[in-house]
């Protein structure tokens, strides 16, 4: 007698489940880099209204030879609340991480909601520090986990 072989067509259960289980994991690690860009993203326009208010800063200091200690001696906005973004609350200038009075120091307080939720009141705050040769140096500070913050913030 002669042996017949089907040929068999299709996937089987098994191989449908290990297909369904390789995309599940590369849809997980996908969703991971996307929510990271995302965080990444709001920083950023933290980071682009800082550096804007820092040359005005910087300019006051260049000009009066001391820091602006508010926001209003430094020619912006008199209220911190006037200078926003669709993810920053505020921009204060004087103020430090802690909310201590530092002169010259610009903290940007990202706001309560609409925003990724590690980020929603924490803020980032460049500090000017003293001159090492003719210009001054800007550091950069921040209650935000490090691996959402742009290398120039990174301890």
């Amino acid at each position: 007698m002669k042996k017949t072989w089907i040929r068999q067509r299709g996937f089987t259960l098994i191989e449908l489940m290990i297909v369904i289980a390789i995309v599940s994991i590369l849809a997980v690690i996908a969703l991971a880099s996307y929510q990271t860009y995302i965080v990444k993203a709001q920083i950023a326009e933290a980071m682009e209204l800082l550096g804007g208010i820092k040359l005005t800063v910087g300019e006051f200091h260049s000009s009066k030879g001391h820091w602006p200690p508010d926001n209003g001696a430094a020619g912006i906005a008199i209220n911190a609340v006037d200078i926003h973004g669709k993810y920053v609350q505020q921009v204060e200038v004087g103020k430090d991480l802690d909310g201590g009075v530092l002169p010259g120091a610009i903290t940007a307080t990202m706001r309560s909601t609409g925003v990724a939720a590690v980020l929603r009141g924490k803020k980032v705050t460049l500090r000017p520090t003293p001159p090492t040769g003719a210009s001054y140096v800007w550091s950069c500070v921040s209650d935000v986990e490090a691996k959402y913050l742009p290398s120039v913030c990174r301890p």
